[in-house]
């Protein structure tokens, strides 16, 4: 199972660094985990954008532990793998990302896919949570009229679900990534 960008890049000799990625997918979750620790802190004190703000980067960054391990296990390219230390929507998407099964298994592998535009609600809501914002050109709007409680809590949930759900299938199937969690 691959990315399209794997798979187009395979015709390409590109090499790879494997001494740091192991270390570097650790780091992502060990900071995912922190980071959740953190926004259950500022929820548990009322700082309920500051909270999400925390919560939606801890995804981010289980999505950029997704995306080492998958570049480890070489299911997604060099630009894949770079673009998860900077670019937001692809870390979102990515923890969505699905695996399509060919019709006839004789045609061609299984290939991973992912919506970058899945993530753009989240991500507006990401910013709207730390930045005062002018909205048209008028209205005023601080980060506490943009995250309740409620807002707060299920991105908090969400991010702890999608944590347990990775490491649980990593430990099952004893493989990290998408090999892990589509064995």
């Amino acid at each position: 199972m691959k990315t399209r960008k794997k798979i187009k890049e395979e015709s390409q000799n590109v090499s790879k660094d494997w001494s740091g990625l192991l270390p570097a997918y650790h780091a992502c979750l060990n900071n995912a985990e922190k980071l959740l620790n953190e926004a259950e802190i500022l929820f548990d004190r009322k700082r309920y954008a500051r909270a999400f703000f925390l919560a939606f980067t801890a995804l981010e960054e289980l999505g950029k532990a997704q995306l080492v391990a998958d570049y480890l296990t070489d299911c997604i390219s060099q630009e894949e793998f770079l673009d998860a230390f900077k670019r937001h929507d692809l870390k979102v998407a990515y923890l969505d990302r699905c695996l399509l099964v060919p019709e006839k298994p004789s045609e061609e592998e299984a290939m991973l896919e992912y919506d970058l535009k899945s993530g753009e609600y989240l991500i507006k809501l990401r910013m709207a949570s730390l930045y005062v914002r002018l909205i048209d050109n008028q209205k005023v709007t601080v980060p506490d009229d943009s995250i309740n409680r409620e807002t707060a809590m299920e991105m908090i949930t969400e991010a702890k679900d999608h944590f347990g759900l990775m490491l649980n299938a990593e430990w099952l199937n004893q493989r990290i990534g998408s090999k892990g969690l589509f064995k």
